[in-house]
């Protein structure tokens, strides 16, 4: 038979309402961390078991978050956002430490500015607070229509004074950019993909325009099909580019053919990525002209998942993003604003790693 408050209380040397606060009301946060420590080794030792439904009912607090996104494209019937299981194992791991659990939703299930009520999931008030990625309803906080839940906002491209977690992607492009020409890399081209290029050329926006409000939402947007860290990449690119005196190139992802044809042309030394997985079309373009990695031209990524190591062992170099860390900091900052707490943004970047796929430039090409 598990204990109750008052014999944790007891084992542990602490008032019950500090136990109940810590075990039960969420509010482990305004306690030191030596004294949230020995609480829950009591509660552990003891089998302490809260009734979750009377702390509800006494509470109206679940100590559930919900992690809202675009996890599945309904239309093409594919995963469309893989790369968040990191983060969302550390948001869990993160939750899980402050006494809460948190359940997956589409973002679509959080309504849009076009509803006039709010959404079924928000008035059944079962979530005590979100954590939101992507950017579209961080540009209209009307779709919440008056129900006042605590939201962090991830990924979103948006830097709000509160309440936001967020890789500075303009930073890592120019990070990255510099890391490679402290190695004496100074052709380095940026890669898009053909229709990524396509559409930012053809767009009438620039990186540097501001936001309307509702842009996102428009289908003649970029910004709604192309996410945000590609073009704050392109222009942390470009400014590494014009403090070193280099004229920028890029190259473009289609067919191995063209890749060769480009890679003879531009000549480059180093490739800068989105992701940490080399496409086909370039390995076989790289062959065609027989170069190796990183002998001939060395390969970088602007996105290395810092805590996902491959099959064989072999690291691509880049910069790194670790989504596990920023899930637990997502975590920390909901509870704590849960907690009636206001919480400051938070903007980080990642460190240079060489992996094995980053080395100097080749002294045998001119």
């Amino acid at each position: 038979m598990s204990a109750d408050l008052k014999a944790v209380a007891a084992h542990c040397g602490y008032s019950i309402n500090t136990v109940s606060d810590i075990l039960n009301c969420g509010r482990a946060s305004l306690y030191r961390q030596e004294t949230v420590r020995k609480v829950r080794a009591s509660a552990e030792e003891l089998s302490y078991q809260p009734n979750r439904h009377a702390q509800f009912v006494r509470t109206r607090r679940s100590h559930t978050a919900g992690f809202a996104s675009i996890n599945y494209d309904a239309r093409r019937q594919v995963l469309a956002n893989y790369v968040i299981y990191p983060f969302i194992v550390g948001l869990s791991h993160g939750l899980v430490k402050l006494g809460y659990h948190f359940a997956m939703l589409e973002l679509e299930e959080l309504g849009s500015p076009d509803s006039t009520t709010a959404p079924q999931v928000l008035r059944d008030r079962y979530f005590d607070g979100f954590v939101v990625q992507q950017p579209e309803l961080s540009l209209d906080p009307s779709w919440r229509r008056g129900v006042e839940t605590p939201v962090v906002w991830w990924d979103t491209g948006l830097y709000h004074p509160h309440g936001t977690v967020m890789r500075d992607e303009v930073e890592v492009g120019r990070l990255l950019s510099a890391g490679l020409a402290k190695l004496g890399h100074r052709r380095m081209a940026f890669c898009w993909s053909a229709s990524a290029w396509q559409m930012f050329c053809d767009s009438r926006h620039r990186t540097d325009t501001p936001i309307e409000p509702g842009e996102a939402m428009r289908p003649e947007s970029w910004r709604a099909r192309l996410h945000f860290s590609l073009p704050d990449r392109y222009k942390g690119y470009l400014t590494a580019m014009a403090d070193l005196g280099v004229e920028p190139c890029h190259l473009i992802l289609n067919d191995p053919e063209n890749i060769a044809r480009q890679l003879k042309i531009l000549q480059p030394t180093a490739l800068l990525l989105h992701r940490a997985v080399m496409p086909i079309s370039l390995q076989l373009g790289m062959a065609e002209v027989g170069w190796q990695i990183p002998r001939d031209l060395s390969i970088a990524t602007l996105d290395l998942e810092a805590r996902i190591q491959s099959d064989d062992g072999i690291s691509m170099g880049g910069i790194t993003y670790d989504r596990y860390e920023t899930g637990s900091l997502a975590a920390e900052m909901l509870v704590s604003m849960i907690g009636g707490q206001t919480v400051p943004s938070r903007k980080f970047v990642g460190e240079f790693r060489a992996g094995a796929t980053i080395g100097s430039p080749p002294s045998h090409r001119p």
